[in-house]
């Protein structure tokens, strides 16, 4: 389970910000002991989170993914946008 809280607040302002939290729940399907071997030699769990990269070689692992997926990844974009736009958007995401 993946659980990110997120504080939004719009400076200069006296408003205090608003935040809230996203839960993402990742199901991976059961391994064999050969894709584990593997996967830990290719050694891109190194500096993850949670050992694996939901978007990268550990995608094959994961059977469902029950929640928003760019929570998992890194900023909850959804959640983000509900809270500035309640701080007095309307903000629209910059493209990546």
């Amino acid at each position: 389970m993946v659980i990110t809280g997120v504080w939004a607040r719009i400076l200069p302002g006296d408003h205090p910000g608003k935040g809230g939290v996203e839960t993402t729940l990742v199901r991976f399907r059961p391994l064999e002991e050969e894709e584990i071997a593997s996967y830990l030699e290719g050694g891109e769990w190194r500096g993850k989170a949670g050992a694996y990269a939901v978007q990268g070689e550990a995608s094959r692992f994961v059977a469902a993914l029950e929640g928003e997926r760019e929570n998992v990844v890194g900023l909850p974009k959804g959640l983000t946008l509900f809270l500035l736009e309640s701080l007095g958007g309307p903000w629209k995401p910059v493209a990546s």
